[in-house]
């Protein structure tokens, strides 16, 4: 950027956004760049110079875009501006011991709907929708998380070296309790050999090509599954393919299933204090037994005859 003398309420707000971008580039990942230079740029569309930035404008301006994004969304908004701030504050673009207009804005969470989860029934005919579409990965997505209640960007990151005789490995999740091993269901078992049987590209669910920027697998099959749900008629109620996820949680609560054993299957943190902090978790076998609870309909023919041949 131009020479700046600090202290000028002038200077172009995103001025020194370049250089800041540069300097964060191998110390967060592709996305959070991304985010960070997003967020700079939308809030200098309002704040056109550092002089206009003031703490009631922007309490107002966060306000505003509360009403459109998730509080998720609104605080990585806010981190990320934020965070360019007290950069220019370090590189004395603007007083290092001025106001900060960023500290205590509150972040409102708007109404939002439930999940909800699907029935038994409609699991499926969600799934023979599927096959009958001839989308084999879309089926076999939908599978995975029948039996394992994973969320749709783990099924799709699955690789075959992380399945294990006895269980499936999560390396990588959005939490640490994310991070954890679901016992194979053993109606699972030989759908899951035939899946990898087919694979030539070591993911479980195979073939799946993203054009998202950041190379999301999953992406793209959820959008497929949105709009093949959207066809089937599910478009009154509240739910996507997470409602796979919430179905499975439902079967474990009404099978008995402990909450602390359902949480370790699901990658949620454990909700009793005592085991979050001194246990080191339920067993396989405890998962094991917790999970041949899951009980379905028999699998439509084409299923059947896709992968196992039958």
């Amino acid at each position: 950027a131009a020479e700046i003398t600090s202290g000028d309420i002038s200077i172009p707000l995103d001025a020194y956004l370049s250089e800041w971008l540069a300097e964060r580039k191998n110390k967060v990942t592709a996305q959070t760049l991304d985010d960070c230079e997003l967020s700079v740029k939308r809030f200098s569309m309002r704040f056109a110079t550092v002089g206009t930035v003031k703490t009631r404008d922007v309490r107002d301006w966060f306000k505003d875009l509360g009403k459109k994004l998730s509080a998720s969304r609104v605080n990585t908004y806010k981190q990320s501006i934020h965070a360019y701030w007290r950069y220019l504050q370090e590189m004395e673009v603007i007083d290092p011991d001025g106001v900060d207009p960023f500290r205590n804005i509150p972040i409102e969470a708007r109404g939002t709907k439930s999940y909800k989860p699907f029935e038994i029934d409609d699991c499926m005919k969600l799934l023979e929708a599927a096959e009958q579409k001839g989308d084999g990965q879309l089926a076999d997505l939908i599978l995975l998380a029948l039996y394992t209640g994973m969320r749709i960007e783990e099924a799709c990151s699955l690789k075959i070296e992380d399945v294990k005789p006895d269980h499936l490995l999560i390396p990588k999740s959005k939490t640490i309790a994310g991070e954890r091993k679901i016992p194979i269901h053993s109606a699972l078992k030989p759908l899951m050999e035939a899946m990898i049987t087919a694979s030539k590209d070591g993911y479980v669910i195979a073939g799946i090509t993203s054009k998202e920027r950041h190379g999301k697998r999953h992406c793209a099959v959820g959008q497929r599954f949105g709009r093949m749900k959207d066809r089937l008629e599910f478009k009154k109620k509240y739910q996507c393919f997470h409602s796979f996820r919430k179905t499975v949680t439902t079967l474990l609560q009404q099978a008995g299933v402990d909450i602390s054993v359902a949480a370790d299957i699901l990658g949620h943190q454990n909700p009793h204090f005592t085991w979050r902090v001194y246990s080191s978790g339920s067993s396989m076998q405890q998962k094991q037994d917790a999970i041949e609870k899951l009980e379905y309909p028999p699998l439509p023919e084409l299923t059947k005859e896709r992968l196992l041949g039958s």
